[in-house]
């Protein structure tokens, strides 16, 4: 599923703990980054030998997630894709969905079951889901100004606030074409 999403581009960022999984999968991350309470000693010590970046944050008020996100919007990233944030117990799941909803970055939470995207205002978005496929729409708490077509209910300069308004939609031609100029929005 990784692979699918990867570019030439991509700088895979561990969170922590996740550098034992990603290199258990033979997925060479070019950074870890977190409080480092839950990587092996021996494991970092051997990425760091391999010239893999170690970045140490020990701020407890944000999670490891948090600090991923924040480091590549500082080092100008537009965009992230997330995985494994949402397979664990439910608390965090939605912490780190709060997480991503809360960046200032457009960012893709791969998940399991679900995908999870939280597009960013004042952006035309294209988003390939194939055709009849059900997603729902919600902002968090607020979003103006949407523009929603492609789909069975279509939007046109609404505003939706956060509660059951987009539940439930479906994709038409295989593509869902969306914007909004304020606000934030999730789409699952």
């Amino acid at each position: 599923v990784i692979e699918r999403f990867m570019s030439p581009s991509t700088q895979i960022i561990a969170c922590d703990g996740a550098l034992n999984r990603c290199l258990d999968r033979d997925l060479e991350p070019t950074i870890v980054i977190g409080d480092l309470d839950s990587v092996t000693p021996e494991v970092l010590s051997a990425f760091r030998a391999a010239g893999g970046r170690v970045i140490e944050r020990e701020n407890q008020d944000h999670n490891d997630l948090s600090k991923a996100l924040s480091y590549a919007r500082e080092n100008g990233a537009e965009s992230c894709i997330v995985f494994g944030a949402t397979g664990g117990d439910e608390q965090h799941t939605w912490a780190n969905l709060l997480t991503c909803a809360a960046s200032l970055m457009e960012v893709i939470c791969v998940g399991p079951e679900q995908i999870y995207r939280f597009p960013t205002p004042l952006h035309e978005y294209s988003i390939e889901v194939g055709a009849d496929t059900l997603f729902s729409l919600f902002a968090l708490p607020k979003a103006e100004g949407i523009r929603l077509s492609g789909t069975t209910f279509t939007l046109e300069d609404e505003t939706i606030v956060m509660g059951s308004q987009g539940v439930h939609n479906q994709c038409n031609s295989g593509r869902v074409e969306l914007s909004f100029t304020e606000g934030c929005l999730m789409m699952m």
